[in-house]
């Protein structure tokens, strides 16, 4: 999960850190992190230094451990250029679950 600071002075600079689906899970489930009102909080403080930052985001898309595949890619940049035409914003997550082979198995 990506979350991104919404007030910025700074267009340019965006803030923000990502964590695991485990980890935001485990945060959800905590009453530690539950407020008055039920809500959940998710900060810089929360975490305790436990979240991937930007640079480091950003370093691993670059090298190839993360991303989508050349298909994917070329379907994500027509939504995300029209999306950018429009200065509008999209929230968008999928989760696919991988089948590793193995010697026993006829897959």
């Amino acid at each position: 999960f990506r979350f991104v600071k919404r007030c910025s002075n700074d267009e340019d600079e965006i803030t923000a850190f990502n964590i695991t689906l485990d980890h935001y899970k485990m945060l959800l489930n905590s009453p530690r992190h539950r407020g008055k009102r039920g809500g959940i909080r998710i900060s810089y403080n929360v975490l305790n230094g436990v979240y991937l930052r930007q640079t480091e985001f950003i370093e691993l898309i670059g090298s190839g451990y993360i991303g989508t595949h050349s298909i994917d890619t070329s379907l994500l940049k027509t939504i995300i250029d029209e999306v950018a035409r429009g200065r509008k914003e999209i929230v968008l997550a999928w989760q696919q679950k991988y089948h590793y082979k193995t010697e026993a198995s006829d897959e």
